[in-house]
């Protein structure tokens, strides 16, 4: 069995890619279509001459490219992956908390006859998620051709994917609160540079420790630091909550070199942050609830542009564009509604029904973990 290239051009082959173009340092809202991707056979583009496979692929016979990539739309929705698709090029973005992924369908031709090489590579994030969302688009891709016996698939086998991490007991850990205290110092640290590489290490790291994957006693003395404020470590919340309200709060004028993806990287891992802070403390701290229009940046002493209650609207009213982002703003203010009743007066002066209903709207159409939150923020309300 033989496998034709088609040749191409010196200059096509060197054309970057859409996601290698960057942006103006102002945020570009973008038309996300995440539930329709339509693409035409014209559209595909061959297979580049001495292009290396990778293992996340399989060839599919006999399936026009518009069956394949509404399949892989649909899958990607059941996944609750946000996705930009591109008709033209035949290529799309997925993405979730953890992972972000891409998807390219090459023309092929495979002993005469023609196909379709559907590819999926990770770009970011969780090597093991991808492995997971990569077998689920390609076996759903796969079973298009139910009908026909000639796909050739080749899917990462189980034994290159990267065994698990054994989770030592907490017993052995031992972790007090001097080691807690080293761990924030260190972030601290990473946060004050004036280097990008370091500024997202430091908030990827603030992710990890807030999530639910983190060890209890680290997980809420960070949140703590993160929501309440108050400790050694205001700088580390006040820099999450510069990208949450998407002020610039950068040490040597930072943000002037910035890209578009850089500002969104950092307003999703600082919106994740937060939800998971609000999530930890909803279940172990009451008190801040209780009192949370005292905290800074909660109530009415913070000017309506730098609250955070106002910015987390904004990132909802805005579902159109960035749908992810006003999924984990919905989640905070899910969080912040069922907790403290008082807080249910200060959303409605926000015009919280209307904006919760756009959210609704775009996430039933779009991304169903947005419309169900967003249902429940409606009832809360009411």
């Amino acid at each position: 069995m033989t496998v034709k290239r088609n040749y191409q051009s010196l200059t096509s082959l060197l054309t970057l890619e859409k996601g290698d173009v960057v942006g103006a340092n102002k945020r570009r809202k973008m038309k996300v279509s995440s539930s329709c991707w339509n693409v035409c056979e014209k559209e595909v583009p061959p297979v580049p001459y001495l292009y290396p496979r990778e293992e996340t692929s399989v060839i599919i016979a006999g399936v026009c490219p518009e069956i394949i990539a509404k399949s892989i739309v649909q899958c990607a929705k059941s996944m609750s992956l946000v996705g930009s698709y591109y008709d033209d090029g035949a290529s799309a973005v997925l993405k979730n908390d953890i992972m972000k992924c891409s998807i390219q369908l090459y023309a092929n031709v495979i002993d005469d006859k023609k196909s379709v090489l559907v590819e999926v590579q990770r770009k970011d994030g969780d090597c093991i998620n991808f492995h997971k969302v990569s077998r689920a688009i390609l076996e759903t891709a796969s079973n298009q051709e139910s009908h026909s016996t000639d796909s050739i698939q080749h899917i990462v086998p189980p034994s290159d994917c990267p065994p698990s991490i054994q989770v030592v007991p907490s017993q052995e850990k031992a972790y007090d609160e001097m080691i807690i205290t080293c761990v924030m110092e260190g972030i601290d640290s990473l946060l004050r540079k004036d280097r990008i590489d370091a500024h997202l290490l430091g908030m990827e790291n603030l992710q990890k420790l807030t999530s639910d994957s983190s060890q209890r006693d680290i997980q809420l003395f960070t949140s703590k630091c993160i929501v309440k404020g108050g400790s050694d470590f205001d700088a580390v919340r006040n820099r999450v909550f510069s990208h949450v309200t998407n002020t610039q709060d950068f040490q040597s004028e930072q943000h002037l070199y910035m890209s578009e993806q850089h500002v969104e990287k950092f307003h999703s891992i600082a919106l994740s942050i937060l939800a998971n802070s609000l999530d930890c403390l909803s279940k172990a701290d009451d008190t801040f609830f209780e009192q949370i229009s005292s905290y800074p940046g909660w109530g009415s002493t913070s000017s309506n542009n730098d609250s955070i209650f106002t910015s987390l609207f904004s990132a909802m009213e805005d579902a159109d564009s960035y749908i992810y982002e006003a999924y984990l703003a919905a989640k905070c203010v899910k969080v912040i509604l069922e907790q403290s009743p008082q807080m249910k007066a200060n959303a409605l002066k926000l015009d919280a029904l209307n904006i919760a209903s756009i959210s609704h709207e775009v996430g039933e159409s779009s991304y169903l973990m947005l419309g169900s939150i967003s249902t429940e923020i409606i009832e809360l309300l009411k």
